[in-house]
């Protein structure tokens, strides 16, 4: 049987809870059977090898490693899909905290911080939500009791969202993070089961187009 052949580690985004961490590698030509089912992901607990079968035309597969990790993992918990445009991990953390980066020398933070901290040059596509940090500003507003009275429109919403995040179970969550981001801000959708199989469609105001940077 022929090796396969060692590849780059294709681009990559990732969301993150406390206990487990959501990388989605994006390579095509693999969601549809049967070379779906020979997609083979191993887990180590510092590394994750994914080994991809030959497509028409090829004489070997291909081979490449998501590694060294950040943090450890623990592999029997494990779990990945396969989809027409990506391969989605879901990788549980051996212990909670947040994670900078998935791979490099990067390093983990206590486990009340949920996410990265923003980067310090503005970005071209809106930075995710962290509705947990809109969760907790509400919490302190109230036990403060100052408040402005001319609070409202984009504050009061991103409140009614965080509200919405803090009660919902985990899907509901990736479901509304995945949405808002990949949409360039422009929409917000609490069904995973809608969102989760694809990219989420930049949706602009009527009047108005959308643009790349």
């Amino acid at each position: 049987m022929t090796r396969p052949q060692d590849i780059p580690l294709p681009r990559y985004d990732f969301y993150q809870s406390p206990v487990d961490l959501t990388v989605s590698l994006y390579i095509k030509g693999y969601g549809a059977s049967p070379a779906r089912e020979q997609v083979k992901v191993h887990y180590f607990t510092n590394r994750v090898e994914v080994v991809l079968p030959p497509l028409n035309g090829e004489d070997a597969g291909k081979r490449f490693e998501l590694g060294p990790l950040v943090g450890s993992i623990v592999p029997g918990e494990c779990s990945e899909r396969v989809l027409g445009t990506k391969i989605e991990l879901k990788l549980t953390k051996d212990e909670p905290g947040g994670w900078t980066d998935v791979v490099g020398t990067g390093s983990v933070a206590p486990a009340s911080i949920s996410a990265p901290p923003a980067p310090s040059a503005p970005a071209p596509k809106p930075a995710r939500k962290n509705w947990d940090k809109f969760v907790d500003d509400d919490d302190d507003d109230k036990e403060g009791g100052d408040k402005d009275p001319n609070a409202g429109g984009d504050a009061a919403l991103q409140k009614l969202f965080a509200g919405i995040y803090a009660n919902a179970d985990p899907d509901t969550r990736k479901a509304m993070i995945k949405s808002y981001t990949e949409s360039g801000g422009t929409s917000l959708s609490t069904d995973w089961s809608q969102v989760g199989t694809g990219a989420v469609p930049v949706r602009p105001p009527d009047g108005m187009e959308a643009r790349k940077y």
